[in-house]
């Protein structure tokens, strides 16, 4: 994992001082990439590449990485490498190095820009073809690597976080669009979702498409699909792929560590690593607390080495407003996400420890159907199916919370994002409009079951909880310079849990202990059954902050009255209604309250210093 950064002029050479920003702009990257800096430059193309050294070690593997007429920057890590490497050396191709980003290279130049199809990993790079002057931009499949871009008829430009990407840019060319920021206050994403940023002219490039530039022409080409898998034994199937993917996940020059909770994910993960040594690390908020407890359990059991890593008596604790600034700072835009603060916690263990690569169980929930709520989704998949069937499910449109049943199941979670932003009147009425209606029905038709469960499944992986997913592997690690790698969004494992049928993944409609059955039923092997299906606790499950509004009145009032109003997109009358109400005991609006205080905190610490 590095930081990658380019500009393209489409109608000019770039200017002296346009490369001095480009380089201050790389800088801004070094925590990304602290082991080496590369630059490559023509007169109206600048590519730039922060080094964090995993595979080949060497120089040899430094980027930009020339081959030929193509000149790369990669962040991430290819899985298949290996694979990759040995097919194509039966082709004839020969190789320096001992790295994925060489096989990168030569995987385009032999299959085209179809290769992408070919790759299992996670990543987000360019290449520059100088012959053709054509830039090929590409972004894995569930967006675990940023690639974040601003484009308009002067110039192309990108970078893997946003911060250095408004570093490039004039004033004029980082006008906030409110519509796109309302986006962020909908309940469950906790970030500006999928492609949306909050600027008019930045976008994301969205997961599982290329974007390639040529004679001045910007294409984007979408190359995820999903490949139906023939299932035998579902265990006996699972456990087969999985432990491959960890194997994948753990090839590494340079020590790794896992996540360890001693739930079902991270517990399959430890089980299937491919060699001992390997160290976990748990958290919690004491010593006493139930996560730890169940961890200390099963790495016994598992023969691992824990280390235990407490809440209690972190500066988190006593300064939680000044780590909620440095990670909005550290992202560039509204992000709503504590687990990105705890995982720092665990990431300043590691990296005493010598640690940079760390092994994370995230996306298991979302394909395998983990929430407790799936209970509730697969029995109303279930009389859906039923009512569908007899014609009955018009009738739910009379009553109340199963009015959703007589909708398709994509209107209907559209719908609830509609109804949603809405009733939001903390927002001026013109910015409550929901953004993403063509984006839930592309990412919905990208699966063949049309059911509620696998649907709002499937749209809470690609969008909902991409917060949860994939930026609390990337803003936390590269924080840290730490590369995170989650074995469960590995090409294969999407494949099978996308073929699997939901009685393998939801047992019970009345028992969250058995929701990822077939990851239990593995697990199993490993595990005392007691363990396997205990309750599902959640990272940092326990953890409250209603202190953060409690201990640091001052600091809040400051958000509430005085940056809010200066907010195009909130009723400032109504923001501190909701605050007043707060602190004269209504909880309920707990959680609107802390997306405030994002977006202000966001406002005075990015927009202000513009």
């Amino acid at each position: 994992m590095c930081g990658v950064l380019g500009q393209i002029n489409f109608k000019s050479n770039l200017a002296d001082p346009e490369i001095e920003r480009l380089k201050r702009s790389l800088l801004m990257l070094s925590h990304r990439g602290p082991d080496n800096q590369g630059e490559f430059k023509t007169d109206r193309v600048f590519l730039g590449h922060r080094r964090l050294s995993i595979l080949d070690t060497s120089k040899r593997s430094n980027q930009p990485f020339r081959y030929k007429n193509l000149i790369a920057v990669f962040n991430g890590e290819i899985y298949n490498f290996l694979e990759l490497r040995e097919k194509l050396q039966k082709k004839g191709l020969k190789f320096s190095t001992k790295g994925d980003t060489e096989v990168l290279v030569k995987a385009y130049l032999e299959w085209g820009d179809s290769f992408t199809e070919k790759l299992d990993g996670c990543w987000a790079f360019c290449i520059y073809d100088t012959k053709r002057n054509r830039l090929f931009l590409s972004r894995d499949r569930i967006g675990e690597k940023p690639l974040i871009y601003y484009s308009d008829n002067e110039k192309f430009a990108f970078s893997s976080e946003l911060p250095p990407l408004l570093n490039l840019l004039k004033g004029n060319e980082k006008e906030i669009d409110y519509l796109r920021l309302a986006q962020f206050n909908l309940y469950n994403f906790r970030h500006m979702p999928y492609n949306l940023t909050p600027f008019k002219k930045i976008d994301k490039l969205r997961p599982g498409y290329n974007l390639i530039i040529e004679n001045g022409e910007i294409k984007h080409k979408k190359y995820l699909k999903l490949k139906k898998m023939q299932i035998g034994n579902p265990v006996e199937d699972f456990k087969k792929i999985f432990k491959k993917c960890v194997e994948r996940t753990c090839i590494s020059d340079v020590p790794v560590g896992i996540f360890f909770s001693g739930g079902v994910d991270s517990s399959l993960i430890a089980a299937n690593l491919p060699k001992k040594g390997i160290k976990a690390y748990c958290f919690g908020k004491d010593e006493d607390d139930a996560e730890i407890i169940r961890a200390r359990k099963a790495a016994k059991i598992l023969d691992l080495e824990l280390k235990e890593i407490c809440l209690k008596g972190t500066e988190f604790q006593k300064r939680p407003i000044d780590f909620i600034k440095e990670t909005i700072k550290r992202h560039g835009e509204p992000i709503n996400l504590f687990q990105i603060i705890y995982s720092n916690i665990i990431l300043d263990e590691m990296k005493k420890d010598g640690i940079k690569v760390a092994i994370g169980g995230n996306g298991a929930d979302e394909l395998f159907y983990g929430y407790n709520g799936a209970n509730r989704l697969a029995l109303a998949s279930l009389i859906k199916s039923g009512s569908d069937k007899l014609g009955l499910s018009p009738l739910f449109g009379f009553f109340g919370k199963t009015k959703p049943l007589s909708l398709p199941a994509l209107e209907s979670k559209t719908k609830f994002y509609e109804e949603e932003i809405f009733r939001k009147d903390v927002i001026k009425e013109d910015y409550r409009n929901f953004l993403l209606n063509d984006e839930f029905k592309e990412i919905a038709g990208e699966i063949h079951s049309k059911s509620i469960l696998d649907i709002f499944n499937w749209l809470g992986l690609r969008i909902e909880s991409e917060h949860s997913v994939t930026m609390v592997a990337d803003i936390s690690g590269m924080g840290k310079g730490i590369e995170i790698r989650t074995p469960f969004l590995n090409k294969d494992i999407l494949n099978f849990a996308q073929s699997l049928e939901n009685r393998h993944k939801v047992r019970s409609l009345f028992s969250g202990r058995e929701n990822k059955w077939v990851l239990r039923k593995a697990l199993e092997e490993y595990l005392p059954k007691e363990i396997v299906y205990a309750k599902k606790m959640g990272f940092g499950y326990n953890i409250g902050f209603s202190q953060i509004v409690n201990e640091n009145p001052k600091a809040f009032r400051h958000y509430i009255y005085e940056v809010a109003p200066k907010i195009e997109l909130y009723n400032a009358e109504n923001v501190q209604n909701i605050y007043e109400g707060y602190l004269n005991g209504n909880n309920n609006e707990w959680s609107l309250l802390l997306e405030i205080l994002i977006v202000t905190i966001w406002y005075e610490e990015i927009i202000m210093k513009l």
